[in-house]
């Protein structure tokens, strides 16, 4: 049965590439508990038929007073008889959980796979294999749906993902503890494993009974499960990325997506979409309020995502729209020179008593100087300004022009408007106000924008 075991956690391992190559390193997580042992165990023999090298990492969380320093020490025993480079990593779990405000558990998991890569890259390891087996897939996946967890969550944990392998996840607790028994090999006992205050322990002690004298086959089926869930979950995210790839673009800094392809997506890739954009902190909440913006919002309408501002600007919307942006300051441009607009990334540039062919563009702009333009005020738009357009034969205000070209609301305060104690001049980017322009011949001031790199 021993070999027969080990036998199934090589094809395992085979199936998800979790070795590294003849001449590669494996750095594995041992605590000193029957999983971690036969982890080590199974690796080292392994890496004898295989040709790669094994490394052994454990970290003390200085929760458990001496019994934590009796892990360790059992650790770096068996390392030596087994002749593998260990290394030994400790930290206060509590004092950091206290510093950050997070629990006891998160903190000991973020420290501890940080010592984990840490150690990993210092020993030149491409993979960390962790002792996960068949129990903690149905435990995880419980403990996700009674969070509230999607498909991802309920799929448990990866067989293989960024580095991290589980070599055995095929295995069951118990099988994993026989199979030590009939190698005549001994682990430690984490006494905290044994208390129910922990919400992954009391469905160790009591649901996976329960589950499990339903269908003694439960765990099996629950990978199994886990497994279809994964492959789902991957084929709906890559519909999710096609489309962002396909529909996304760049508006003001921000992604912008068309209001009516997102409207027509089915809900499981609607909600990829966002968290690909949002993260993993989107929540069914969140995609139902940006719901709201496609099918009731006007345009200028937002709400707040974790991290993240959305609003709608026409047919669009656009994701990651910057916080209130304060206007453009006001500059004076009083006399021939130049003045930049960092915001913009323009500068503009004043010549006075410039006559001449006046040619038409959106860049260079000819003002008769009878008609003021002594101080030039470069500002933002500001309630009642008008514009009247060459050849458009009408006035409009700058709302209207701005909303007829779908300007961002966030992003109108910031178009620079040029003006004197007349009024309007022009407005970069849409022109200048014909009444203020000079006829060919007559002596001007010339304005030009230039694009700044």
């Amino acid at each position: 049965m021993a070999d027969g075991l080990l036998d199934r956690v090589l094809v395992w391992a085979e199936r998800y590439d979790m070795l590294p190559p003849p001449g590669g390193a494996l750095l594995c997580a041992v605590s000193g508990g029957a999983d971690s042992v036969c982890l080590l165990l199974m690796m080292c023999r392994a890496a004898r038929e295989k040709g790669f090298s094994v490394f052994c990492a454990h970290y003390n969380h200085l929760l458990r007073g001496e019994e934590s320093a009796r892990d360790a020490d059992f650790v770096r025993e068996l390392c030596r008889r087994l002749d593998v480079h260990c290394v030994v990593g400790s930290g206060d779990v509590r004092a950091r959980a206290a510093e950050t405000g997070k629990g006891i558990e998160e903190t000991a998991r973020e420290m501890r796979y940080a010592f984990l890569r840490e150690t990993a890259d210092a020993l030149g390891a491409a993979r960390i294999a962790t002792a996960h087996n068949m129990n903690d897939n149905a435990e995880t996946m419980l403990l996700n749906l009674a969070r509230g967890a999607g498909s991802a969550g309920l799929a448990g944990i990866a067989p293989a993902r960024s580095g991290l392998v589980r070599p055995l996840l095929c295995l069951t607790r118990s099988e994993i503890e026989r199979w030590l028994l009939e190698q005549g090999e001994t682990w430690v006992t984490d006494s905290s494993n044994l208390l129910d205050e922990y919400a992954r322990n009391r469905l160790r002690h009591e649901a996976l009974p329960a589950l499990e004298s339903v269908n003694p086959a439960f765990v099996q089926h629950a990978l199994d499960a886990a497994r279809r869930l994964r492959a789902d979950d991957a084929y709906l995210t890559e519909l999710a990325e096609n489309f962002l790839r396909e529909k996304a673009e760049t508006l003001s800094g921000c992604t912008a997506l068309p209001v009516e392809a997102l409207s027509r997506l089915p809900e499981p890739i609607f909600f990829r979409v966002l968290k690909k954009l949002g993260g993993q902190a989107i929540t069914e909440g969140h995609a139902q309020d940006v719901r709201g913006l496609l099918h009731e919002g006007g345009s200028g309408k937002c709400v707040s995502l974790p991290g993240m501002k959305v609003c709608r600007s026409f047919g669009k919307l656009c994701f990651g729209v910057p916080e209130e942006l304060p206007p453009l300051p006001v500059r004076c441009l009083d006399a021939p020179g130049a003045i930049e607009i960092p915001e913009c990334g323009i500068v503009i540039r004043r010549t006075d008593g410039v006559p001449g062919k006046i040619n038409k563009s959106f860049k260079k702009f000819y003002f008769e100087m009878t008609k003021g333009c002594g101080r030039i005020t470069i500002r933002p738009k500001i309630p009642g300004d008008r514009l009247r357009l060459p050849g458009r034969g009408c006035t409009k205000s700058l709302k209207a022009l701005f909303a007829e070209a779908e300007i961002p609301a966030w992003e109108r305060a910031r178009i620079p408007v040029l003006a004197d104690e007349n009024g309007l001049l022009a407005v970069v980017g849409f022109g200048a106000d014909e009444r203020r322009l000079a006829a060919p011949g007559e002596a001007a001031i010339l304005i030009e924008i230039e694009e700044r790199d």
